[in-house]
């Protein structure tokens, strides 16, 4: 699994916009073609959930999910999130409530 790919469509494809700029919409449009190709295919249908929904929760929900299927070490949970956005900062959940790290 490409996770680089994965994680660059994730970032793209929840903040794209009706007027986010043309090339924006080809790179995640090239991105969705390669990991549609790529991966296993009840990761991909959790990608395009969290996608669709662009709900934080459910975009990390793919992440999980990835992890789970590459084997990797550890496990992490949604107390492990982080966003990163303008004027607001990095926001982690705190105790059910979001945090914000730094703005």
């Amino acid at each position: 699994m490409n996770t680089a790919l994965l994680a660059e469509y994730l970032a793209l494809a929840s903040t794209l916009r009706a007027d986010s700029p043309g090339p924006d919409f080809r790179r995640a449009n090239q991105l969705a073609y390669q990991l549609a190709m790529e991966l296993d295919a009840d990761l991909w249908r959790i990608v395009l959930r969290g996608i669709a929904s662009g709900t934080v929760s459910d975009i990390w929900q793919a992440i999980f999910a990835a992890r789970e299927i590459s084997n990797a070490r550890g496990k992490l949970t949604v107390a492990d999130a982080v966003l990163h956005a303008p004027r607001v900062g990095a926001v982690m959940p705190h105790n059910g409530e979001p945090k914000v790290l730094h703005s």
